[in-house]
Protein backbone atom coordinates (compact mmCIF):
# COMPACT_ATOMS: atom_id res chain seq x y z
CA UNK A 1 0.00 0.00 0.00
CA UNK A 2 0.79 3.44 -0.46
CA UNK A 3 2.35 5.09 2.72
CA UNK A 4 1.25 8.09 4.50
CA UNK A 5 4.35 10.25 2.86
CA UNK A 6 3.42 8.95 -0.39
CA UNK A 7 0.27 10.41 -0.15
CA UNK A 8 1.19 13.77 0.54
CA UNK A 9 3.94 13.86 -1.81
CA UNK A 10 1.20 12.81 -4.57
CA UNK A 11 -0.87 16.12 -3.18
CA UNK A 12 2.06 18.23 -3.24
CA UNK A 13 2.86 17.17 -6.65
CA UNK A 14 -1.03 17.38 -7.84
CA UNK A 15 -1.08 20.78 -6.59
CA UNK A 16 1.72 22.07 -8.37
CA UNK A 17 0.63 20.81 -11.37
CA UNK A 18 -2.51 22.11 -11.09
CA UNK A 19 -0.90 25.62 -10.65
CA UNK A 20 1.45 25.25 -12.72
CA UNK A 21 -1.39 24.48 -15.39
CA UNK A 22 -3.64 27.39 -14.03
CA UNK A 23 -0.17 29.84 -14.82
CA UNK A 24 0.15 28.22 -18.01
CA UNK A 25 -3.65 28.67 -18.95
CA UNK A 26 -3.90 32.58 -17.74
CA UNK A 27 0.08 33.31 -19.53
CA UNK A 28 -1.29 31.66 -22.90
CA UNK A 29 -4.36 33.80 -22.60
CA UNK A 30 -2.63 36.99 -21.93
CA UNK A 31 0.06 36.04 -25.06
CA UNK A 32 -3.39 36.23 -27.31
CA UNK A 33 -4.72 39.26 -26.14
CA UNK A 34 -0.93 41.34 -26.45
CA UNK A 35 -1.01 39.59 -29.99
CA UNK A 36 -4.56 40.80 -29.92
CA UNK A 37 -3.87 44.72 -29.02
CA UNK A 38 -0.55 44.80 -31.41
CA UNK A 39 -2.52 43.75 -34.39
CA UNK A 40 -4.97 46.45 -33.54
CA UNK A 41 -2.55 49.03 -33.01
CA UNK A 42 -0.92 48.18 -36.48
CA UNK A 43 -3.44 48.87 -38.42
CA UNK A 44 -4.99 52.39 -36.20
CA UNK A 45 -0.90 53.31 -36.43
CA UNK A 46 -0.96 52.30 -39.89
CA UNK A 47 -4.35 54.41 -41.14
CA UNK A 48 -3.28 57.05 -38.33
CA UNK A 49 -0.20 57.86 -40.53
CA UNK A 50 -2.43 57.47 -43.94
CA UNK A 51 -5.15 59.72 -42.47
CA UNK A 52 -2.69 62.22 -41.30
CA UNK A 53 -1.36 62.51 -44.71
CA UNK A 54 -4.34 62.58 -46.57
CA UNK A 55 -5.50 65.47 -44.40
CA UNK A 56 -2.70 67.34 -45.27
CA UNK A 57 -2.42 66.87 -49.09
CA UNK A 58 -6.57 67.41 -48.82
CA UNK A 59 -6.20 70.49 -47.19
CA UNK A 60 -3.70 71.89 -49.69
CA UNK A 61 -5.95 71.37 -52.26
CA UNK A 62 -9.02 72.88 -50.05
CA UNK A 63 -7.51 75.86 -49.57
CA UNK A 64 -7.61 76.57 -53.22
CA UNK A 65 -11.34 75.91 -53.35
CA UNK A 66 -11.75 78.06 -50.32
CA UNK A 67 -10.17 81.10 -52.04
CA UNK A 68 -12.88 80.31 -54.85
CA UNK A 69 -15.71 79.87 -52.85
CA UNK A 70 -15.17 83.52 -50.75
CA UNK A 71 -15.07 85.11 -54.06
CA UNK A 72 -18.46 83.08 -55.52
CA UNK A 73 -20.68 83.63 -52.04
CA UNK A 74 -20.96 87.41 -52.51
CA UNK A 75 -21.81 87.10 -56.62
CA UNK A 76 -23.95 84.50 -55.91
CA UNK A 77 -26.14 86.61 -53.26
CA UNK A 78 -25.90 90.04 -55.55
CA UNK A 79 -27.41 88.13 -58.67
CA UNK A 80 -30.06 86.76 -56.04
CA UNK A 81 -30.71 90.27 -54.66
CA UNK A 82 -30.99 91.73 -58.91
CA UNK A 83 -34.33 89.69 -59.56
CA UNK A 84 -36.02 92.07 -56.40
CA UNK A 85 -37.98 89.42 -54.81
CA UNK A 86 -37.91 87.32 -51.46
CA UNK A 87 -34.73 84.79 -51.90
CA UNK A 88 -37.22 82.09 -50.58
CA UNK A 89 -39.27 82.29 -53.61
CA UNK A 90 -36.44 81.31 -56.04
CA UNK A 91 -37.54 78.09 -57.27
CA UNK A 92 -34.76 75.34 -57.78
CA UNK A 93 -34.48 75.22 -61.26
CA UNK A 94 -33.46 78.92 -61.01
CA UNK A 95 -31.14 77.96 -58.25
CA UNK A 96 -30.02 75.52 -60.49
CA UNK A 97 -29.15 77.42 -63.38
CA UNK A 98 -27.09 80.04 -60.78
CA UNK A 99 -25.31 77.10 -59.25
CA UNK A 100 -24.19 75.63 -62.93
CA UNK A 101 -22.83 79.14 -63.87
CA UNK A 102 -21.35 79.33 -60.35
CA UNK A 103 -19.70 76.63 -60.60
CA UNK A 104 -20.50 75.12 -57.33
CA UNK A 105 -22.92 71.73 -57.08
CA UNK A 106 -26.02 72.76 -55.18
CA UNK A 107 -27.00 76.08 -53.43
CA UNK A 108 -29.53 76.51 -50.82
CA UNK A 109 -31.44 79.33 -49.18
CA UNK A 110 -31.72 78.62 -45.53
CA UNK A 111 -34.05 80.78 -42.52
CA UNK A 112 -33.23 81.24 -39.29
CA UNK A 113 -35.03 78.30 -37.81
CA UNK A 114 -32.69 76.35 -39.68
CA UNK A 115 -35.01 75.29 -42.88
CA UNK A 116 -34.19 74.93 -46.01
CA UNK A 117 -36.83 77.04 -47.73
CA UNK A 118 -35.36 76.42 -51.31
CA UNK A 119 -32.51 74.53 -52.70
CA UNK A 120 -31.24 73.44 -56.15
CA UNK A 121 -31.05 70.29 -54.59
CA UNK A 122 -34.80 68.76 -54.29
CA UNK A 123 -34.42 65.82 -51.49
CA UNK A 124 -33.08 69.09 -49.22
CA UNK A 125 -36.12 71.04 -49.77
CA UNK A 126 -37.90 72.18 -46.28
CA UNK A 127 -35.19 70.00 -44.24
CA UNK A 128 -34.12 71.27 -41.05
CA UNK A 129 -30.18 71.54 -40.62
CA UNK A 130 -30.12 71.49 -36.81
CA UNK A 131 -32.04 68.32 -36.31
CA UNK A 132 -28.58 66.74 -37.34
CA UNK A 133 -26.94 68.32 -34.29
CA UNK A 134 -26.95 71.00 -31.72
CA UNK A 135 -23.77 71.76 -33.32
CA UNK A 136 -24.91 72.07 -36.57
CA UNK A 137 -28.13 74.39 -35.12
CA UNK A 138 -25.71 76.18 -33.10
CA UNK A 139 -22.77 77.15 -35.69
CA UNK A 140 -25.89 78.22 -39.09
CA UNK A 141 -27.54 80.50 -36.37
CA UNK A 142 -24.18 82.44 -35.54
CA UNK A 143 -23.61 82.67 -39.34
CA UNK A 144 -26.71 84.91 -39.78
CA UNK A 145 -26.46 89.11 -40.42
CA UNK A 146 -22.75 88.84 -39.54
CA UNK A 147 -21.76 89.16 -43.27
CA UNK A 148 -19.43 86.54 -42.12
CA UNK A 149 -18.39 83.65 -44.82
CA UNK A 150 -17.36 80.46 -43.60
CA UNK A 151 -16.03 77.49 -45.44
CA UNK A 152 -15.97 74.41 -43.45
CA UNK A 153 -13.76 71.54 -44.07
CA UNK A 154 -15.05 67.92 -45.23
CA UNK A 155 -18.23 67.07 -44.40
CA UNK A 156 -21.11 64.57 -45.93
CA UNK A 157 -24.82 65.14 -47.04
CA UNK A 158 -27.29 63.52 -44.74
CA UNK A 159 -29.60 62.61 -47.74
CA UNK A 160 -27.01 60.86 -50.38
CA UNK A 161 -23.66 59.95 -47.81
CA UNK A 162 -21.85 62.28 -50.98
CA UNK A 163 -18.64 64.19 -49.30
CA UNK A 164 -18.88 67.69 -49.96
CA UNK A 165 -17.58 71.09 -49.09
CA UNK A 166 -20.43 73.48 -47.45
CA UNK A 167 -19.35 77.14 -47.58
CA UNK A 168 -21.91 79.56 -45.97
CA UNK A 169 -22.74 82.98 -46.08
CA UNK A 170 -24.92 85.21 -43.65
CA UNK A 171 -25.47 89.22 -45.63
CA UNK A 172 -25.51 91.94 -43.09
CA UNK A 173 -29.83 92.70 -42.99
CA UNK A 174 -30.77 89.63 -44.06
CA UNK A 175 -33.17 87.13 -42.42
CA UNK A 176 -31.42 84.36 -45.04
CA UNK A 177 -27.95 82.26 -45.34
CA UNK A 178 -26.71 81.41 -48.47
CA UNK A 179 -25.21 78.34 -48.63
CA UNK A 180 -23.38 76.12 -51.30
CA UNK A 181 -22.18 72.61 -51.40
CA UNK A 182 -18.97 71.27 -53.43
CA UNK A 183 -18.76 67.57 -54.14
CA UNK A 184 -15.05 66.80 -53.38
CA UNK A 185 -14.41 64.19 -55.48
CA UNK A 186 -16.03 65.91 -58.61
CA UNK A 187 -13.71 68.65 -57.44
CA UNK A 188 -10.44 66.79 -57.29
CA UNK A 189 -11.29 64.60 -60.51
CA UNK A 190 -10.97 67.92 -62.24
CA UNK A 191 -8.40 69.08 -60.82
CA UNK A 192 -6.08 65.67 -61.26
CA UNK A 193 -8.23 62.08 -62.32
CA UNK A 194 -10.90 59.78 -61.02
CA UNK A 195 -7.82 57.26 -60.78
CA UNK A 196 -5.99 60.13 -58.38
CA UNK A 197 -9.01 60.71 -56.26
CA UNK A 198 -10.58 56.82 -56.15
CA UNK A 199 -7.10 56.16 -54.84
CA UNK A 200 -6.82 58.92 -52.40
CA UNK A 201 -10.09 58.02 -51.00
CA UNK A 202 -9.91 54.32 -50.90
CA UNK A 203 -6.62 52.49 -51.69
CA UNK A 204 -4.61 55.01 -50.12
CA UNK A 205 -6.51 53.81 -46.45
CA UNK A 206 -6.75 50.07 -47.11
CA UNK A 207 -3.59 48.66 -48.49
CA UNK A 208 -2.08 47.24 -45.31
CA UNK A 209 1.33 45.46 -44.77
CA UNK A 210 1.07 41.70 -45.23
CA UNK A 211 2.18 41.59 -41.51
CA UNK A 212 -1.39 42.34 -40.47
CA UNK A 213 -2.49 39.34 -41.35
CA UNK A 214 -5.07 39.20 -38.72
CA UNK A 215 -6.63 42.46 -40.28
CA UNK A 216 -9.99 41.37 -41.51
CA UNK A 217 -11.74 44.59 -42.57
CA UNK A 218 -10.74 48.10 -42.00
CA UNK A 219 -13.30 50.67 -43.03
CA UNK A 220 -13.84 54.78 -42.14
CA UNK A 221 -17.40 56.09 -42.33
CA UNK A 222 -19.16 59.40 -41.47
CA UNK A 223 -21.77 59.19 -38.48
CA UNK A 224 -24.30 62.04 -37.24
CA UNK A 225 -27.76 62.02 -35.75
CA UNK A 226 -29.41 61.10 -38.91
CA UNK A 227 -27.50 57.92 -40.41
CA UNK A 228 -24.13 56.59 -40.93
CA UNK A 229 -22.55 57.37 -44.62
CA UNK A 230 -19.59 55.47 -46.35
CA UNK A 231 -16.27 57.78 -46.18
CA UNK A 232 -13.58 54.74 -46.93
CA UNK A 233 -15.01 51.15 -47.29
CA UNK A 234 -18.37 50.13 -46.46
CA UNK A 235 -20.49 51.11 -43.55
CA UNK A 236 -20.08 48.04 -40.94
CA UNK A 237 -23.40 47.01 -38.94
CA UNK A 238 -23.55 48.97 -35.81
CA UNK A 239 -26.24 49.72 -33.41
CA UNK A 240 -26.17 53.87 -32.60
CA UNK A 241 -25.65 52.55 -29.22
CA UNK A 242 -22.53 51.40 -29.90
CA UNK A 243 -21.63 54.29 -31.88
CA UNK A 244 -22.38 56.93 -28.91
CA UNK A 245 -20.39 54.50 -26.75
CA UNK A 246 -17.70 55.05 -28.58
CA UNK A 247 -17.94 58.55 -29.80
CA UNK A 248 -18.11 59.26 -25.92
CA UNK A 249 -15.06 56.93 -24.84
CA UNK A 250 -12.91 57.58 -27.91
CA UNK A 251 -12.83 53.57 -28.43
CA UNK A 252 -14.15 50.87 -27.61
CA UNK A 253 -13.53 47.42 -28.05
CA UNK A 254 -16.10 43.88 -28.45
CA UNK A 255 -16.22 40.36 -29.11
CA UNK A 256 -18.97 39.66 -32.13
CA UNK A 257 -18.45 35.47 -32.15
CA UNK A 258 -14.47 34.58 -33.61
CA UNK A 259 -14.21 38.24 -34.63
CA UNK A 260 -12.76 41.40 -32.20
CA UNK A 261 -14.43 44.81 -33.22
CA UNK A 262 -12.54 48.34 -32.74
CA UNK A 263 -14.55 51.33 -32.91
CA UNK A 264 -12.86 54.19 -32.35
CA UNK A 265 -12.94 58.28 -33.48
CA UNK A 266 -11.32 60.22 -35.97
CA UNK A 267 -11.12 64.08 -36.24
CA UNK A 268 -10.36 65.98 -39.61
CA UNK A 269 -7.47 69.30 -38.73
CA UNK A 270 -9.48 72.19 -37.92
CA UNK A 271 -13.24 71.06 -38.62
CA UNK A 272 -15.82 73.40 -37.56
CA UNK A 273 -18.34 70.99 -37.19
CA UNK A 274 -16.37 67.89 -35.49
CA UNK A 275 -19.80 67.92 -33.14
CA UNK A 276 -22.43 67.56 -35.82
CA UNK A 277 -20.61 65.13 -38.20
CA UNK A 278 -17.97 62.49 -36.66
CA UNK A 279 -15.62 59.89 -38.85
CA UNK A 280 -15.30 56.67 -36.89
CA UNK A 281 -12.87 54.20 -37.67
CA UNK A 282 -13.84 50.71 -37.90
CA UNK A 283 -11.45 47.40 -37.53
CA UNK A 284 -12.51 43.70 -37.18
CA UNK A 285 -9.76 41.77 -36.32
CA UNK A 286 -10.15 37.98 -36.51
CA UNK A 287 -8.86 35.66 -34.40
CA UNK A 288 -9.92 32.26 -35.16
CA UNK A 289 -6.59 31.24 -35.51
CA UNK A 290 -4.99 32.23 -32.65
CA UNK A 291 -8.10 30.35 -30.84
CA UNK A 292 -6.76 27.32 -32.65
CA UNK A 293 -3.39 28.10 -31.31
CA UNK A 294 -4.41 28.36 -28.24
CA UNK A 295 -6.56 25.34 -28.08
CA UNK A 296 -3.66 23.46 -29.30
CA UNK A 297 -1.08 25.01 -26.64
CA UNK A 298 -3.80 24.11 -23.99
CA UNK A 299 -4.44 20.49 -25.07
CA UNK A 300 -0.64 19.95 -25.29
CA UNK A 301 -0.07 21.72 -21.87
CA UNK A 302 -3.16 19.11 -20.61
CA UNK A 303 -1.49 15.87 -22.04
CA UNK A 304 2.01 16.60 -20.51
CA UNK A 305 0.43 17.30 -17.11
CA UNK A 306 -1.41 14.08 -17.58
CA UNK A 307 1.42 12.29 -18.47
CA UNK A 308 3.77 13.89 -15.64
CA UNK A 309 0.77 12.90 -12.86
CA UNK A 310 1.25 9.11 -14.56
CA UNK A 311 4.60 8.73 -13.69
CA UNK A 312 4.62 10.60 -10.42
CA UNK A 313 1.64 7.81 -10.10
CA UNK A 314 4.10 5.01 -10.63
CA UNK A 315 7.24 6.54 -9.16
CA UNK A 316 5.01 6.94 -5.70
CA UNK A 317 4.23 3.24 -5.88
CA UNK A 318 7.81 1.77 -6.40
CA UNK A 319 9.59 4.19 -3.95
CA UNK A 320 7.25 4.76 -1.36
CA UNK A 321 5.36 1.49 -0.92
CA UNK A 322 5.74 0.30 2.35
CA UNK A 323 4.80 -3.06 4.27
CA UNK A 324 1.65 -3.32 5.97
CA UNK A 325 2.02 -3.52 9.72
Amino acid sequence: MISRYSKYWIVIILAALVGLTLVNIFSVERHINRIMDSSFDLVKNHVAERYYRFDLLLIEKEKILDRSLKKKLPRIYELLLKENKDLSQFSPDELRKLAILSEVDEIYIINRNTVVTTTSFLPDLGFELGTISDDLREFISNIFDTGEIIVDRLNVSSKTGIINKYAYYGPLDSNYLIEVSVDMKKYLSRLHTSDYTNFLFAEFFTELSDSQVLSQKTSIFFVNNIDTFPFVGQVPKLTRSQIKHALKQGAVTYENGDKVVQLSKLALANSRLSGAESLMLYIEIDRTQLLLLRNEMLYNLAITCLVFLLMVGVASLKFFKTDEG
